[in-house]
């Protein structure tokens, strides 16, 4: 135990932490504004990252060999999880994405990201034929099940991340630039068949990324408020509690979707870029520890989660700056969200797990 605490990756808990610490403090803001001047969030919060550090914990005494072995299993309750919701879920905001168990809510979803990786993970390390038409096909239903599902609820950036996820696993898993140039030709021709099973909201905001001054009150507001939130912060940021943007409410969803863009507003380019650098050497890290992985199995599983977190990252932060379409995609651990928290917590856990294992066989 003492030795493996040893061969943690501290560069990684560095990150981690302070990116965690930031979020916490960006939810602190809040109760400076006129829209909510109260520390709900910033204390549930706070009970989240307590309850995920424990968490992480627990996954990373276990030996990672005993996740890989439940990973269809944990994969398969997760979809059962996903469909209860469907059909029996809270609705918020016009989806049912929350499922209600013992007094708590949380969203099967973000759970979704990390039973996809471990199911991928093994069925890919457990693949010794090489790539084939058969691994393709099995894999993307493995993929598919739980993506139409998160589309009908609908949650359509959650549905974003697993596509990045399973499109990442293929190209990972050493299929031909042929066959990847095949999937992104396929992808590009279903882009215009799939336009006419958006729902309208959906379509909306397509269209407001495109021209959001087409309805600067309705599905463009958005991403204005969010753009003059971060031009306002300039280079210094207008400092902590003088967010005039975000204390006069303006901001949509400042604790969630567009949490980056208080940040930003408050602590400006410079603290921005200063984020960026968190996350990037975080990344990095993560990538250094699917390359050290004692096995297949931890290469792939630690390979899945660096897509999950970069993919997070470059969408969530894009999407406030107005480079993509809105589509409803944490930061991780700076957006509010307990699902969201533990899943990162729990990625933490299994990262760290196969790092300090790694000389062991």
């Amino acid at each position: 135990m003492a030795k493996r605490l040893k061969n943690l990756d501290f560069t990684l808990l560095f990150c981690f932490f302070a990116i965690n610490s930031i979020g916490l403090l960006n939810l602190y803001s809040l109760r400076f504004s006129s829209w909510n001047p109260s520390l709900v969030f910033f204390k549930k919060q706070l009970v989240w990252s307590f309850l995920g550090l424990f968490i992480a914990f627990v996954v990373f005494l276990q030996d990672y060999k005993t996740v890989k072995h439940l990973s269809y299993v944990v994969h398969g309750l997760v979809v059962v999880l996903l469909l209860i919701t469907l059909f029996k879920g809270t609705y918020i905001k016009g989806a049912k994405r929350w499922f209600s168990l013992f007094g708590f809510r949380f969203q099967p979803s973000e759970f979704a990201k990390i039973s996809l990786i471990m199911s991928l993970s093994l069925y890919f390390s457990s693949t010794t034929e090489g790539p084939r038409l058969r691994n393709l096909v099995e894999s993307f239903f493995m993929f598919a099940v739980p993506f139409v599902i998160i589309v009908k609820q609908p949650d359509l950036g959650t549905a974003l991340v697993l596509f990045f996820i399973y499109f990442a696993y293929i190209v990972f898993s050493g299929y031909s630039w042929k066959t990847v140039a095949t999937i992104v030709l396929v992808l590009l021709i279903a882009i215009p068949i799939s336009w006419k099973f958006l729902k309208p909201y959906q379509k909306a905001r397509i269209l407001s990324f495109i021209n959001p001054e087409r309805d600067p009150l309705g599905r463009g507001y958005h991403m204005i408020q969010s753009k003059i939130a971060i031009g306002s912060g300039g280079l210094l940021g207008k400092g902590f509690k003088g967010a005039t943007q975000m204390g006069l409410g303006f901001i949509p969803e400042r604790h969630t979707d567009f949490a980056f863009s208080v940040f930003l507003e408050e602590w400006g380019f410079l603290g921005g870029l200063f984020l960026y650098l968190l996350f990037y050497t975080m990344l990095c890290r993560m990538y250094v520890i699917s390359l050290k992985a004692r096995d297949g199995y931890g290469r792939y599983l630690a390979f899945g989660i660096f897509i999950l977190f970069a993919s997070q990252v470059v969408v969530n932060t894009f999407m406030c700056m107005g480079l993509l379409p809105v589509v409803g995609i944490p930061l991780p651990l700076i957006s509010y969200g307990g699902s969201s928290t533990i899943t990162s917590y729990i990625s933490l856990g299994l990262l760290q797990n196969i790092y300090s294992r790694r000389f062991m066989f």
